[in-house]
């Protein structure tokens, strides 16, 4: 499947999805997160979920890497031109919407992609091989080029993977692991 064609179909699908049923896909993506056995570090990157689109909310595990290690900062993503840095969050931080309704914080420290060493990374599909499709910005694979090649990247779906994402190019990065309702995908 091409990459706008699996937008088109797991937006659809996704939009589709009731309250109750996204909540219950994330109680289980939290249980088959927690049995991976992920060290959880210190510094996590994370994302706000764009509402508007029923994206996946990663608040349930970053609570569960919050109570496996009390210390982990999480840092979010702001967009800079054509450019995404890892932004500092505390309790007190303050988000403003950016220009596609995503909350990004505002008046916070930089970090460097390479200190970082697990990325929550957002996505709409994903195939058999870590491929993933986002919403097309290239934000995410632009940022993941600058971190450090042993980082652990981690996309949420409320659907399982597709075969093959078709258009894929040498610049789109593959996660290293995909969880849904089903279980976990290992890359």
């Amino acid at each position: 499947m091409e990459k706008a064609k699996a937008r088109q179909v797991f937006h659809k699908k996704r939009m589709e999805l009731t309250e109750s049923e996204k909540d219950k896909m994330e109680d289980l993506i939290l249980i088959w997160f927690q049995s991976i056995g992920i060290q959880i570090p210190n510094i996590i990157m994370t994302f706000s979920p764009i509402k508007a689109k029923n994206e996946y909310d990663p608040n349930l595990v970053m609570a569960h890497c919050r109570f496996r290690n009390p210390a982990v900062r999480f840092f979010y993503p702001v967009v800079k031109g054509s450019e995404m840095v890892a932004c500092a969050v505390t309790d007190d931080s303050s988000f403003v919407s950016n220009n596609w309704g995503i909350l990004e914080p505002e008046e916070t420290a930089e970090e460097d992609p390479k200190t970082i060493p697990l990325i929550f990374i957002p996505l709409l599909a994903f195939d058999e091989q870590g491929g993933r499709v986002g919403f097309g910005k290239g934000y995410y694979d632009k940022f993941l080029a600058t971190c450090n090649k042993k980082i652990i990247k981690v996309g949420f779906s409320f659907f399982d993977p597709i075969p093959t994402i078709d258009n894929l190019n040498e610049h789109d990065i593959p996660l290293s692991y995909c969880i849904t309702p089903n279980g976990v995908f290992e890359f």
